[in-house]
């Protein structure tokens, strides 16, 4: 999963936009938010929307364990190398 995304809003658009209630946050732009990484997001209460920190990334369906124990990695596997003659072609070894 290498679905990258940015987060630029400040405080003062998100109350504008969406009217938040709650005391206000110290909310820096992002620009390359990967997997596993702490966002703010935008989640409908029994009121009024709110502004929670969540882990971005994907659980798979088949996963039986916690999220905690969920490792996400980015990596080629080492049992793919990379021709030398091709750099598009992968060959397995």
């Amino acid at each position: 999963m290498c679905g990258r995304f940015t987060q630029s809003y400040t405080w003062r658009e998100l109350v504008e936009l969406y009217r938040l209630t709650q005391p206000a946050r110290n909310l820096r732009p992002c620009y390359n938010i990967a997997a596993t990484t702490a966002i703010d997001v935008m989640r409908s209460a029994d009121t009024s929307p709110v502004l929670v920190q969540m882990r971005w990334g994907l659980i798979p369906g088949w996963w039986k364990k916690t999220a905690k124990e969920v490792r996400i990695s980015l990596r080629r596997p080492p049992s793919v190398r990379i021709c030398p003659i091709d750099v598009g072609r992968t060959v397995p070894r």
